[in-house]
């Protein structure tokens, strides 16, 4: 109940899988759904990055609504993770763009706009 009523006030949490599903999905509630949210698994070897909330979305399977920004977003947790910050900071500055916009929009977000469409407005966005 804390993590949802004060989610600052934790750090770090450690968690087993099935559990750290559950959280991520909350997570991802608290800041507007499972679109939103990136997400990475970090280990000594390798590095997994995805979408930071585990929801299988079959409501919108084949409808190509899907938002694309917590992917686009775990790209740029992974670019960073490369040490390619100049090319991470232009595509999530062109995200935050595109979100503050509010022009184009899926329906997860108010809007009627395709995956498609809200990927080219990015890429629009993006200051070379």
């Amino acid at each position: 109940m804390n993590l949802a009523t004060t989610p600052q006030t934790f750090d770090v949490m450690l968690l087993p899988n099935l559990y750290g599903s559950i959280i991520g999905s909350i997570i991802a509630g608290l800041v507007g759904g499972a679109g939103i949210a990136p997400g990475a698994n970090i280990g000594r070897k390798y590095a997994i990055f995805e979408q930071g909330a585990r929801h299988a979305a079959k409501d919108i399977a084949g409808t190509r609504n899907a938002n694309p920004t917590a992917f686009v977003l775990s790209s740029v947790m992974m670019l960073r993770h490369l040490g390619l910050p100049f090319f991470a900071e232009q595509i999530q500055n062109a995200v935050f763009k595109t979100l503050e916009q509010g022009v184009v929009r899926t329906p997860d977000l108010g809007g009627n706009h395709s995956t498609a469409e809200f990927t080219q407005e990015i890429i629009r966005n993006i200051d070379l």
